[in-house]
């Protein structure tokens, strides 16, 4: 998964640090989940997903270049990761 859509409509990019950085510098920010219950209730924790920048959500070029980036990102995280079985019927 390299973006995803959350319940606020906000577009969310997968980022590693230099990446994190880049959209920083942009203005973009990170989601911090909040647990709302349980022993961690009130404790944050950063998710490592980024928000798209102003500046992408009027130019799809721009925001084509920041996914192409997050999915960068997402498959690097996905290499070495040993592979699911698949399911027999």
């Amino acid at each position: 998964m390299f973006a995803m859509i959350d319940d606020s409509e906000t577009i969310r990019l997968k980022a590693d640090a230099g990446l994190s950085a880049a959209l920083e510098a942009e203005g973009a920010a990170e989601w911090v989940y909040v647990y709302p219950s349980g022993p961690k209730a009130g404790q944050s924790i950063a998710m490592g997903y980024w928000s798209l920048p102003e500046a992408a959500l009027d130019d799809p070029a721009v925001a084509c270049e920041w996914g192409r980036r997050a999915l960068t990102v997402a498959l690097a995280a996905n290499r070495g990761k040993p592979r699911a079985r698949p399911v027999r019927p």
